[in-house]
């Protein structure tokens, strides 16, 4: 697994699904910017999470720059090697 490929690949997928879907996700018009300027860093402190007897897996971003990062960061999942989703994880509950 190349780990820099995979973060590639949920970045631009974060990208395109945020631009199409604005409202479902609720980005604001100046966060719409970031999603335009392809320089700007998106999401950032990324963790991999392996589900045991899965074909699914998530990397979620820990900091971003949309509202919807917080508190929790904002996830994408992958079947095997396909981003599939994007989780917006403001309403998840922080387990301690």
């Amino acid at each position: 697994m190349n780990i820099n490929e995979y973060l590639e690949k949920s970045i631009h997928f974060i990208r395109n699904t945020l631009l199409e879907k604005s409202e479902e996700y609720k980005i604001q018009e100046n966060e719409r910017e970031f999603l335009i300027n392809e320089v700007i860093l998106l999401v950032d402190l990324p963790e991999f999470t392996f589900w045991e007897n899965s074909d699914e897996w998530m990397i979620r971003f820990a900091e971003g720059r949309f509202s919807i990062c917080d508190p929790l960061g904002i996830g994408v999942t992958f079947k095997l090697d396909k981003p599939s989703s994007v989780d917006n994880l403001e309403d998840c509950e922080l387990i301690e």
